[in-house]
C-alpha cells in the first residue's frame, strides 16, 4: 500500500527566503506622538523618541539588533508590512523576513496578556519600528529571557514553503539549493520548524551534497573540482580533492571508523558501445570507489569497468563533455554506504546500471539490485524484485543500509512515468529476492529527473550507518524530492510514517540531499552568529 501526503485543516504554513550582504545603520525610529498612551490597557504603544537600537557583535553579516521586553510572558510577535515567518509560536525561537535590497522599515508588534515595556513604554501591545538590511537579525529578548531571533533574509535566495502538520523531531536538517543563472546556490540549514537558520552566501558554485562531518561542526560540500569544508566555529575553510583524478560530485560518505568515501569519474578510451546504442567506439567515464584514512592516505579502491559491463546501462546513459573529451556516461556512481556490523559490505548506487552490494576483501560483487536485466562481469545474480506493484527501480539514488540487512533508496522514476518515491527492501539471498518492506510515494504523483534521497534515524536521531550498533526503532524519515517535478524540496515523516513537515523549494530550485542531526551536534549560537557571512 502506498503511503500519501496528508492534508490538516491545522496545517501552519513558513515561507522563507534568503538574499545578499549590505551594512548600514540599525535605527529604532518612532513618532513620539504615540508614546502619550502608552499605559492603557490594551492600547497599541509606539516605542520612540527615534533612537539606535542596541546591538551585539554577533548576529551574522551583520550585527544583531536587539530589543529586550520586560514584564509578562509575550504571546505573540508580529510585523508588518513585511510578514514574519512562520506566525509565532512560544517554542520556537527563530523566524525570518524577505527583505527587499537596502534598508527595510519594518513595524514590530509586541503582545501579551498582561502588561509589557521595553525602551521606557509599558503596555499590552507595543509597536516598535524599526530599519534592518539584508542579513541582519534582530533579537527580541522576552521577559523569561527567551530569544526570538528574525532575520532580513537576503535578495535573491530562493523561498521556500513549510507546512508543518505534526511533532518534529528536535535538531536540524542540513541541505543545500542549487545555483541557477538568475540566482546562486546556497548551502542550508534548518531547524525542525522549516525555518532556515543558517546560510552561507558567496559559495562560488552550487555546493552539492552539503553535510555536517560526524563529531564536528564543519559542513563540507562537493564544490568541482574539490570538497569544501566550511568550520562554523572558526568561519574558516578548507579544501581537498580525491586521491584519483577525475572529480565527482555525488558522494562524500564517513565511515563509523572515521574513513573518507568518495567518487572518481577518469576516462576510459576505445570501447564498443554498438550493444547499447553508440554505434562508434567511445570513450567512456568510469567510476572509481576510494577510501581515505582520517589522514587523506588511499586504502582502498574499487574500479567499476573491471566488474560491470558499461553494456549493463539503461536508457539513462548519455554522453558528457570532460576536460573538451566527449565520453559516455555509462556508470554515473552517486552513493557509497558501509555496513557498521559488516565493515566489508560496501553498498554502491550507480545510476544507470543499479545498485551493487561489493565484498571489499575479495572485490567481487555479490549481487545486484535494479538497472537492467544484464548481470555484472563474474555472473553475480541480479535480484528479482516481489511485492512491490512497480517491480522495479529506475535512475535511483542514495542507496543505504538498513538493519536487519535491508536496504533504503530513492527511486527517480527519471524520465519515465509515475511518481518518484522513498523505498525500502529486505533482501533475501537464498533466493535472491529483494522484498518491498514500504514505501512512500511523491504526493504530487510526479517523478524526479535526478538527485533525492531518503534518510532513517532512530531515536538518537542518528543513520544506521553511523550507529548501526545500538540502532533503536525508526522515529523519522527525511526524503529529499530532488529535481522533483513540479517543486523539490524535502519531507519529514514520523515513526508511523505520517507527515510531520514538508518543505517545498521554488519551481525553479532543487536540492540534492537532505540529512537530519540532533540538536547537540550543533550550538545555535554559532549558527545564528555565521548566518549570511560571506565565504571567505
Amino acid at each position: 500500500m502506498r503511503t500519501h501526503l496528508y492534508r490538516s485543516t491545522k496545517l501552519r504554513v513558513l515561507s522563507c527566503a534568503l538574499i545578499a550582504p549590505v551594512t548600514a545603520a540599525v535605527i529604532l525610529s518612532a513618532s513620539a506622538a504615540g508614546t502619550a498612551a502608552a499605559g492603557t490597557a490594551g492600547a497599541k504603544a509606539v516605542v520612540g523618541p527615534p533612537h539606535m537600537v542596541s546591538t551585539s557583535s554577533g548576529g551574522g553579516a551583520v550585527a544583531a539588533a536587539s530589543i529586550t521586553v520586560a514584564g509578562s510572558p509575550l504571546t505573540n510577535i508580529t510585523s508588518s508590512p513585511l510578514q514574519m515567518t512562520p506566525a509565532f509560536v512560544a517554542a520556537d525561537t527563530d523566524y525570518v523576513w524577505y527583505c527587499r535590497a537596502g534598508l527595510n522599515q519594518i513595524v514590530l508588534s509586541l503582545a501579551s496578556s498582561g502588561t509589557i515595556s521595553t525602551n521606557g513604554v509599558s503596555g499590552r501591545q507595543l509597536s516598535v519600528p524599526i530599519s534592518v538590511v539584508n542579513n541582519q537579525a534582530v533579537v527580541v529578548t522576552g521577559p523569561d529571557g527567551t530569544q526570538y531571533w528574525i532575520r532580513c533574509l537576503p535578495v535573491g535566495f530562493p523561498r521556500t514553503t513549510a507546512v508543518v502538520s505534526g511533532a518534529v523531531t528536535p535538531g536540524y536538517f542540513i541541505g543545500e539549493t542549487f545555483g541557477t543563472t538568475k540566482s546562486p546556490g546556497y548551502p542550508l540549514i534548518f531547524n525542525s520548524y522549516g525555518t532556515p537558520v543558517w546560510y552561507l552566501v558567496g559559495v562560488p558554485r552550487t555546493p552539492q551534497d552539503t553535510e555536517l562531518i560526524p563529531g564536528t561542526h564543519t559542513l563540507v560540500w562537493d564544490d568541482n573540482p574539490t570538497y569544501t569544508m566550511y568550520n562554523i566555529d572558526s568561519q574558516s575553510v578548507t579544501s581537498t580533492q580525491a586521491p584519483i583524478a577525475g572529480f565527482d560530485e555525488h558522494e562524500r560518505f564517513y565511515d563509523p571508523n572515521g574513513n573518507v568515501w568518495v567518487l572518481s569519474r577518469p576516462i576510459v578510451p576505445s570501447v564498443d558501445l554498438g550493444p547499447i546504442g553508440f554505434p562508434s567506439v567511445d570513450h567512456v567515464e568510469d567510476c572509481i570507489v576510494q577510501e581515505e584514512n582520517p589522514f587523506g592516505q588511499l586504502i582502498w579502491q574499487w574500479d567499476a569497468s573491471q566488474h560491470v559491463s558499461p553494456l549493463e546501462a539503461n536508457s539513462l546513459v548519455g554522453k558528457v563533455v570532460v576536460n573538451n573529451v566527449v565520453a559516455v556516461d555509462a556508470y554515473h556512481c552517486n552513493s557509497i554506504d558501509v555496513n557498521p556490523l559488516e565493515p566489508t559490505s560496501i553498498l554502491l548506487s550507480m545510476r544507470t546500471s543499479g545498485v551493487y552490494l561489493i565484498d571489499k576483501a575479495t572485490s567481487n560483487i555479490k549481487w545486484k539490485l535494479g538497472g537492467t536485466a544484464v548481470p555484472p562481469l563474474s555472473g553475480e545474480p541480479v535480484l528479482r524484485i516481489v511485492g512491490d506493484p512497480e517491480g522495479k527501480i529506475f535512475g535511483q539514488h542514495d542507496a543505504r543500509f538498513q538493519p536487519n540487512g535491508a536496504i533504503t533508496l530513492f527511486d527517480d522514476h527519471s524520465k519515465t512515468a509515475g511518481a518518484s518515491r522513498a523505498i525500502e527492501y529486505s533482501i533475501h539471498t537464498m533466493n535472491d529476492t529483494a522484498k518491498m518492506d514500504w514505501e512512500y510515494a511523491a504526493p504530487s504523483g510526479r517523478n524526479s529527473l535526478s538527485m533525492g534521497s531518503v534518510r532513517v534515524y532512530d531515536a538518537n536521531g542518528l543513520p544506521y550507518d553511523e550507529d548501526g550498533s545500538g540502532f533503536l526503532a525508526p522515529e523519522q524519515y527525511v526524503i529529499n524530492w530532488g529535481h522533483g517535478s513540479p517543486n523539490g524540496g524535502f519531507t519529514v515523516l514520523n515513526s508511523s510514517m505520517q507527515v510531520s513537515m514538508n518543505v517545498q523549494y521554488p519551481v525553479d530550485k532543487k536540492g540534492y540531499r537532505t540529512t537530519f542531526v540532533p540538536m547537540s551536534s550543533l550550538d545555535l549560537t554559532a549558527l545564528r552568529n555565521t548566518a549570511g557571512t560571506t565565504l571567505p
